[in-house]
């Protein structure tokens, strides 16, 4: 970005007396001025094309030695963080836990869970432990004869012992016959298993069995 440089001593020459060789403006003369003249504008910024003062720069501009400091210290951590060999580093570098790298490492929604502390099994007589601690638990008795106005006590253990308590149990009686049949849990309840009770109120013998559901932690 060149300056206009004068060269040419214009004025001086009106000091000079008349006929004197040294008043005479040549074309060369000039030549040089608006070559001179013509550079400083070729070299210039056209102000406008340039880019204005706007907000960012203003704020820039205005920078206190704490945000510089602060800066400062953000661009080191950038820095760290693009220096890590891979993700599992960057999370450590970002503080985030082993727990929960761990569940960002798992590649489904039943994964996470179990990460979590759920765990089940589904299979017949079967349980569901959920994160929290909670644990529900379910199952049945298969239907065997049952005289009529009888009743039947089955000793019944949970798929899972609870590890620390039973908060509810519930039992039904299941019939073929559909009608007629009580059923209910004993309040023998412990965190191993309970004893369910039924009875056939009908007239007749039928086939009579239990179905139940206990929830604890």
């Amino acid at each position: 970005m060149s300056n206009y440089t004068y060269a040419a001593g214009l004025a001086a020459k009106d000091a000079l007396p008349s006929g004197n060789a040294g008043k005479v403006i040549s074309g060369a003369g000039l030549e040089t001025e608006f070559v001179n003249i013509q550079t400083a504008i070729a070299t210039k910024i056209d102000s406008t094309s340039a880019q204005p003062l706007d907000a960012q720069l203003t704020t820039l501009a205005a920078i206190t030695a704490q945000q510089a400091t602060d800066l400062a210290s953000l661009s080191a951590f950038v820095g760290t963080v693009l220096n890590d060999a891979d993700g599992s580093a960057v999370l450590t570098t970002l503080g985030v836990s082993a727990f929960a790298k761990t569940i960002l490492d798992d590649t489904s929604g039943e994964a996470i869970f179990a990460t979590m502390g759920a765990a089940k099994d589904v299979v017949g007589d079967g349980y569901q432990k959920l994160p929290g601690g909670v644990i529900i638990q379910w199952g049945t008795v298969a239907a065997v004869a049952l005289n009529a106005t009888t009743s039947r006590a089955d000793t019944i253990t949970f798929p899972l012992t609870f590890p620390t308590a039973v908060f509810v149990v519930v039992a039904n009686a299941v019939s073929n016959g559909g009608s007629a049949v009580r059923g209910y849990a004993g309040n023998d309840k412990t965190t191993s298993g309970f004893t369910s009770h039924v009875t056939n109120d009908a007239g007749s013998p039928q086939d009579v069995g239990v179905s139940w559901i206990a929830v604890g932690n």
